[in-house]
């Protein structure tokens, strides 16, 4: 009688460990598939199968641990993507902020300049300065010209556009005092600078010397401007757009001037800080 008793005692504890085991097992698989809705971390599909597999076999102890070990390493993975994320919009944020940084000094540097300059390579740009600390007087041929009145602002455009496509636009201008000194202290300047050897026997109606330019200055645009023409000369530009200086010939179109006169480099100077302005909105 106590046997059966005994016997009856244990095969109770069993089936009520059991029955405890299965509400817990039960628990936990509630738990894994309220995952799905978790805002942190959600387990991968493969993951909750692996897990909910472990627990519906679950016989020993260190089933335990392989469960644990199963969602650690997912959800390891996880912040690593996470933290991947992260840095990436922290990359992204630094760059940004840096470009609004380098746009608010070009903002501060055009404001400071008199006037929006042509963009030039590296090495012209040094050369320019080279000049410029030489006391060597050299301007950029579209600062020392002007269109006459009453042109249409189509022609000046094409003319400019012309001038430019010729490489003649940004060239530097200076007096023959200036190219013998140039040719003595700089004789491998890498730039570009007209100097026609004598006049042309052209009128080109179209262009006129800047009037605040130096009358050394004047006289070699003067010189400059008489072999343009737009039928022959050393430099043809024809009203239809089409231009020929030497063996380069093409043509051009444009809608406004931006560096030819004064007001086109306000112009100008006026446009570039807009565009930089809307790059911070």
């Amino acid at each position: 009688a106590e046997n059966n008793r005994r016997y009856e005692e244990a095969d109770k504890r069993y089936t009520d460990l059991e029955s405890l085991m299965e509400r817990c097992q039960d628990e936990i698989l509630t738990e894994l598939a309220s995952l799905k809705d978790n805002t942190y971390w959600i387990p991968s599909d493969q993951t909750l199968a692996e897990a909910e597999k472990i627990i519906e076999d679950y016989q020993l102890l260190t089933d335990s641990i392989t469960f644990q070990n199963v969602l650690k390493s997912d959800c390891d993975a996880r912040i690593q993507e996470e933290n991947e994320k992260l840095a990436v919009i922290y990359s992204e944020e630094k760059q940004a902020q840096q470009q609004i940084s380098d746009t608010e000094k070009k903002i501060e540097e055009v404001r400071n300049q008199k006037e929006v300059e042509m963009e030039r390579d590296e090495s012209a740009d040094t050369s320019r300065l080279l000049l410029k600390q030489a006391g060597i007087e050299a301007y950029p041929f579209y600062q020392t010209i002007d269109f006459v009145e009453g042109l249409s602002e189509e022609r000046q455009a094409m003319i400019e556009q012309q001038l430019n496509k010729a490489g003649i636009l940004d060239a530097l201008v200076v007096s023959d005092e200036a190219y013998e000194r140039i040719q003595e202290e700089f004789p491998s300047l890498l730039d570009t600078i007209i100097h026609p050897e004598e006049s042309g026997k052209q009128v080109y109606p179209f262009l006129v010397p800047d009037a605040g330019i130096s009358s050394e200055i004047e006289s070699s645009v003067k010189k400059i401007l008489s072999c343009f023409s737009d039928s022959e000369g050393l430099l043809v530009l024809k009203d239809s757009g089409y231009f020929r200086h030497g063996i380069i010939e093409g043509h051009a179109n444009k809608k406004q001037s931006e560096f030819i006169g004064a007001a086109a480099r306000r112009r100008r100077k006026e446009q570039v800080l807009r565009e930089l302005e809307e790059q911070l909105l």
